[in-house]
């Protein structure tokens, strides 16, 4: 076998790979019978976005338009079939965004612009605040999104849809969230509504959480001087923390979500649960009745019991004495 006829065969076997081997690839090649050309388009109009029929993906124009080849049928009865058939598949378009199909309105694809956001929480003061006290953040957008997203990671949200006006005119429109709920330790750390973003022009999202301090200092009941040697706070959730506290019986409590708290001194005696509203930082001071508090009152009320028994006593024998003195008085009368 000479190299030409070797060359030859090589070239007819390659053809024969291209026309049927490869699967989908002999379908999609064959001509249709018959067949126009339609322009399908896409809204927001966007290049590259991919429109698939009969196993053939076209990619849209600048313009937002794709020309597919389909035949007599599927053209029938205002294209009902074509667009059946018609397939426009999640694409990611770079690093920034991706489109997915939101339905279809005669010809023409109505789609959505995903944009990558990363949400991450700061207190009051600008400070960050740890992912793990607060995992997701909901939010919901103009378009109806309902999303729990998750805290210092990117999630695709919405940005852009297309709507179409009276008269067949369409218009893109941006979608805004609005960040509804940030749950930590129990309790919804932003006011609903209240703080709102654009994925379109905003992707690093800094939500800021109410996030305050309690500075609590524990107090002898009777004598004003530091009792106990920790704290037992419970959060608005459920779960309680033991926290030890300084020398001089106090402990800042730091980064609490504002809520609903209760406080309670241990090591020291009796200190009965405070609730505390926790709304801004404030300053908590916890009273203590110690076991010294509890002698001493006990020795005060056996004292104030011994000198009322003893005021009665002297006031009975004084009763008594002036009795005996009118008696022999009435007598001599």
């Amino acid at each position: 076998m000479t190299a030409r006829r070797a060359r030859g065969l090589a070239v007819a076997a390659l053809a024969l790979m291209a026309a049927g081997a490869v699967p989908g690839t002999a379908a999609a090649a064959r001509p249709i019978r018959g067949a126009h050309v339609v322009a399908v388009r896409v809204r927001p109009a966007i290049a590259g976005v991919s429109v698939v029929l009969h196993g053939r993906r076209h990619r849209t124009n600048a313009a937002g338009v794709a020309h597919v080849r389909a035949g007599p049928r599927e053209l029938a009865h205002r294209g009902i079939l074509l667009r059946d058939r018609l397939r426009v598949p999640a694409t990611r378009l770079g690093r920034a965004l991706r489109v997915r199909l939101s339905r279809w309105v005669g010809r023409t694809a109505s789609i959505v612009l995903l944009r990558p956001v990363r949400i991450r929480l700061m207190n009051a003061r600008g400070d960050p605040v740890d992912s793990s006290v607060a995992p997701h953040v909901r939010v919901r957008g103009t378009d109806g999104t309902r999303a729990d997203l998750p805290t210092g990671r990117v999630s695709w949200l919405p940005a852009t849809r297309a709507i179409v006006r009276p008269g067949g005119r369409w218009r893109s429109r941006r979608v805004s969230f609005a960040v509804e709920q940030v749950d930590a330790y129990g309790a919804n750390a932003v006011n609903r509504a209240q703080q709102r973003f654009e994925p379109d022009r905003t992707r690093d999202v800094a939500v800021r959480v109410l996030f305050f301090s309690a500075r609590v200092r524990t107090r002898d009941a009777l004598f004003g001087s530091p009792a106990g040697d920790a704290v037992v706070l419970r959060f608005p959730d459920g779960h309680t923390e033991r926290l030890p506290l300084g020398a001089d019986g106090r402990r800042t409590l730091a980064g609490l979500p504002r809520g609903d708290y209760l406080l309670r001194v241990t090591g020291a005696g009796l200190s009965p649960a405070q609730p505390v509203a926790l709304s801004r930082s404030q300053d908590v001071t916890l009273r203590v009745v110690t076991r010294l508090d509890v002698a001493l009152g006990a020795a005060g009320a056996v004292l104030t019991l011994t000198a009322l028994e003893l005021l009665r006593s002297g006031l009975v024998r004084r009763r008594r004495r002036a009795h005996r003195l009118a008696a022999p008085a009435e007598e001599r009368g």
